[in-house]
């Protein structure tokens, strides 16, 4: 795995808008370390792009293609969705929650990650946090090459898996529990920051990246739920909204 740091200026374009990495010279090594409020721009394969805003307060994930908001409040008991274009609203409790975008995951490829486990394999720095790498044991990899070689996995299958989470920015379990069901990715103690896989016949794959990391300001006003919204009965719901055509680009399409 290449190891990635601030080194020169990045700008990042994500739904049309630029956004500007901090320079190299005003980003000292953990510098996000500790942070109670803080702001990150990630992408991966089932989700698509998003904005997580995460504080005291709680953690809000805004997806700009789907336009589907996610926010859990303490005591982070319960998931609220909605979408504020088709003006509807969901409520789950956070172990009841599955994320649409899992079930596109399993649909067109065949794959789930939820399952894997995941060993500490050695600390680094990444985009100023403190960080640690997870990756699948030998072992592991050996189940996965004996579950392929009994047709039980397809091709698509991870033969390796790793992921880079950090411990040194105050989030909640439940918040990061959150984010990983919502990206379909395997429970992490740490707060998810990328993940990356060789396939089953040896295709390299980047699921989960994050383009910026920030310390942020938020106040309950970001995490307000909208009124006189119409009940959602399910996720998915929202997601489809009143264009089905459209609605199922964004479940099913590979992003």
């Amino acid at each position: 795995m290449h190891v990635l740091t601030i080194s020169t200026t990045l700008t990042m374009s994500i739904i049309g808008t630029q956004f500007l990495s901090l320079p190299a010279q005003s980003a000292p090594e953990n510098f996000l370390d500790g942070s109670k409020s803080l702001r990150l721009l990630q992408r991966s394969w089932s989700a698509g792009p998003q904005d997580i805003l995460i504080s005291p307060l709680g953690i809000k994930i805004s997806n700009p293609a789907s336009r589907v908001v996610l926010i859990l409040q303490p005591p982070f008991t319960d998931v609220h969705a909605y979408n504020a274009q088709t003006k509807r609203i969901f409520h789950t409790p956070l172990d009841k929650f599955i994320s649409p975008y899992a079930t596109s995951m399993a649909t067109m490829k065949g794959v789930t990650f939820n399952e894997l486990k995941l060993n500490k394999h050695h600390e680094l720095t990444y985009k100023g946090c403190s960080a640690e790498q997870w990756v699948m044991s030998k072992a592991a990899m050996a189940r996965q090459q004996t579950l392929r070689a009994n047709h039980d996995l397809v091709n698509d299958s991870p033969r390796t898996f790793e992921m880079v989470a950090t411990t040194k920015i105050p989030v909640s379990k439940q918040a990061i529990h959150l984010i990983c069901v919502y990206n379909a990715l395997p429970d992490a103690i740490g707060l998810p920051l990328t993940a990356n896989y060789y396939t089953m016949i040896n295709v390299y794959h980047h699921y989960l990246t994050t383009a910026k990391i920030t310390k942020a300001t938020a106040t309950a006003k970001d995490y307000a739920l909208p009124k006189n919204f119409a009940k959602a009965t399910s996720i998915s719901d929202l997601v489809l909204s009143g264009h089905s055509d459209d609605g199922m680009k964004l479940l099913l399409m590979d992003h």
